[in-house]
């Protein structure tokens, strides 16, 4: 409990938001099911706890993915990198706005969409979760942008996303 409420509170006061809504919930992953097509995985949590389609699911305070499915006792979990993902998130001090997406045919297995037309990055970017009709907190950590010899970018998740064990669930208060 103590290591939610310093979450919370680091979150708070480096993105100057309230986090106080919000409650982490720790889950056991039971199943993960990785192949090229479907980054996801089983958890056990469901709706009996709270969780609901759509939390944020973190690891280490950075994200990983979302809820895409609850049951009962049970919950899927879909990584950033699922073909399925759509994030909403802010990117580097100028917080240009896009949604990330998964992408297997890319370097990193995701890229940017609906970026403005007039964009420029700097390398080390950091990208957070930006908040679009309430789909997901501002604020949660994603990862960094990494300059790339030609001049593209390539984002960069500070967490791996094998091996998980246990992973902490987002939701409201």
């Amino acid at each position: 409990h103590l290591v939610s409420i310093l979450v919370t509170a680091v979150l708070g006061y480096y993105l100057g938001s309230d986090l106080s809504d919000i409650k982490m919930i720790l889950a056991k992953v039971l199943f993960n099911s990785k192949n090229i097509y479907a980054n996801n995985f089983l958890i056990d949590k469901g709706s009996l706890d709270g969780i609901k389609v759509g939390n944020p699911v973190i690891k280490n305070n950075n994200l990983l993915g979302q809820i895409s499915e609850v049951n009962f006792k049970s919950s899927r979990v879909i990584l950033l990198k699922d073909l399925n993902s759509r994030i909403p998130v802010l990117i580097g001090e100028k917080l240009f706005t896009a949604i990330m997406t998964g992408d297997s045919n890319v370097p990193g297995g995701v890229k940017f969409e609906f970026l403005p037309k007039v964009h420029e990055f700097q390398d080390q970017d950091k990208i957070y979760t930006s908040e679009i009709e309430g789909v997901m907190p501002k604020g949660i950590y994603v990862g960094k942008l990494i300059k790339q010899i030609n001049n593209s970018y390539l984002i960069e998740f500070d967490y791996g996303f094998n091996n998980l064990d246990y992973v902490s669930v987002l939701i409201e208060n």
